[in-house]
């Protein structure tokens, strides 16, 4: 219906993942904890669904969605997100 969100099917990227807590204000500025963060050069829009590696991204209920992206730094050939799950 009108205003639903909508996926494409499921892109694998090369990214860092590691299971590191951080308590971090989400869009509405509650505190949340977050248990995972991903560094990647791939840019992650707060409304992607994230598989963590290997769990089946033929389970919708396994995704998970960014609390926050963060723009960490720029080299001279890309630019590095942080995304925090």
């Amino acid at each position: 219906g009108a205003g639903e969100i909508t996926y494409g099917s499921p892109v694998a990227v090369s990214a860092w993942v590691d299971d590191d807590s951080e308590i971090v204000k989400n869009s509405e500025g509650q505190d949340i904890l977050t248990k995972n963060k991903i560094m990647t050069k791939t840019a992650i829009g707060t409304q992607s669904r994230i598989w963590l590696p290997s769990l089946s991204t033929s389970d919708d209920t396994l995704a998970r969605t960014p609390v926050q992206v963060r723009k960490v730094g720029t080299g001279t050939n890309s630019t590095l997100y942080l995304v925090l799950l």
